[in-house]
């Protein structure tokens, strides 16, 4: 399940040794300073999400599509992934889901059979941005150079895009960057590479393809991305971390333990 996905993505923010980056692609280094400097005065983001998991020993594929909401206005980033349908093997039914990442918690709000699940991963004080590189939903915006080089071999790709995740041929110019995970990074275990790509006049994300080391695939496709926008009410309540207050509900909270004082 790509609850699983999410989740193994979070927790893969442990440091990393500093070792010396290599000669970086040009192309590359060119567009990883275009991305570092695009996300400067970034505070909102919201678009249109696709997001499909292909399993390679099933040969199984499972697309769900909705909304997303990111917001880094105060405290620690905030990000909202609410799903409204499911595709199984080509058989389409309304499912209600929202996915949620506040402060060091990821909530998992399922409407349909009314379950709320809400898992402390990481401290407040500690808690990352959930749209790095690494991070549960990895849209890097203003992502530093150097902490790139310290994880990823990165290059530029060649030739055509994904189809599913950059599917129209118009006008608009984009870029691909590839990064293989370093063998001393947390990624390493996890992921065999992750595919990137950016529309080269506003430098955001519009397409990611995460390939995992057992051949498992996730893809998520961005659309009608709008930056730094006045949210709708709407928005603002997929991006609430409350329990539910409606009887019916089945509620679990997991908190981690409270942090070992200092020494």
């Amino acid at each position: 399940m790509y609850w699983g996905f999410i989740v193994v993505c979070v927790m893969a923010v442990s440091p990393v040794s500093s070792s010396s980056p290599e000669s970086p692609d040009p192309r590359a280094d060119a567009a990883l300073f275009q991305i570092e400097t695009a996300g400067d005065g970034l505070e909102r983001l919201t678009g249109n999400v696709v997001y499909r998991k292909d399993d390679a020993l099933l040969g199984s594929r499972d697309i769900r599509t909705g909304t997303v909401q990111y917001e880094r206005t105060q405290g620690t980033p905030r990000l909202s992934v609410e799903f409204t349908s499911r595709v199984v093997n080509r058989r389409r039914r309304e499912e209600l889901k929202r996915i949620v990442y506040a402060d060091g918690w990821l909530i998992e709000s399922d409407a349909t059979n009314r379950q709320f699940i809400k898992r402390q991963l990481a401290h407040t004080e500690d808690a990352p941005d959930p749209m790095r590189l690494g991070g549960p939903f990895p849209m890097p915006l203003g992502q530093k150079r150097s902490d790139v080089y310290k994880r990823f071999k990165v290059s530029v790709i060649e030739g055509e895009a994904d189809p599913f995740v950059v599917p129209k041929k118009d006008e608009t110019e984009i870029l691909g960057l590839h990064l293989t995970p370093k063998e001393d990074v947390p990624e390493s275990e996890e992921w065999s590479s992750i595919d990137v790509w950016y529309d080269c006049e506003s430098w955001m994300p519009i397409g990611v393809v995460a390939v995992e080391t057992n051949g498992d695939s996730r893809r998520i496709r961005l659309g009608d991305v709008q930056v730094n926008p006045t949210m709708t009410e709407a928005q603002r309540a997929a991006m609430s971390v409350s329990e539910p207050s409606e009887e019916g509900w089945s509620i679990d909270v997991r908190p981690l333990p409270p942090p070992a004082p200092a020494s």
